[in-house]
């Protein structure tokens, strides 16, 4: 598979790279440590993608179509990185990971994390969350205050 760099372009802080490759239409492009992408896939003729396959025709595309899905590929990418720099949406985002956090928090104070030790030839449960220890029955499930 060949993958094409249709073009690299500097917006805000951000590089985005227009690729396009088989059918596909992406961008990428990094902002404040996580990359972002998405793509279009746009799928020309039966007739045409088979001689393009058997190698007859060399291009899917003509070069007025490639433009216009690499503008359209662009504009998203643009408006991506836009909406990520909105301060409201920045704020809705913080808020929703903090919800998140404090769910997963609440999760982890609930939830045990057992683990299986000897201690003088005796079998017990030790609780990694809550730094507990239950001594082991068999058939039954650890469980502490």
């Amino acid at each position: 598979m060949k993958i094409e760099v249709l073009r690299k372009m500097r917006y805000g802080k951000s590089f985005i790279y227009i690729l396009q490759f088989e059918y596909i239409f992406q961008y990428l492009f990094s902002h404040e440590g996580e990359v972002h992408q998405d793509r279009l896939e746009v799928f020309p003729g039966f007739f045409k993608r088979v001689l393009w396959r058997l190698g007859i025709i060399k291009n899917l595309f003509t070069k007025e179509q490639i433009g216009q899905y690499e503008t359209a590929v662009m504009c998203g990418a643009m408006e991506k990185i836009d909406k990520l720099n909105d301060p409201k949406y920045k704020k809705e985002r913080r808020k929703k990971t903090e919800q998140l956090q404090s769910a997963r928090d609440k999760l982890r104070l609930k939830s045990c994390m057992w683990q299986t030790r000897v201690f003088k030839d005796k079998p017990y449960y030790y609780c990694l969350t809550h730094k507990e220890v239950v001594r082991m029955k068999d058939g039954v499930a650890p469980v502490h205050k």
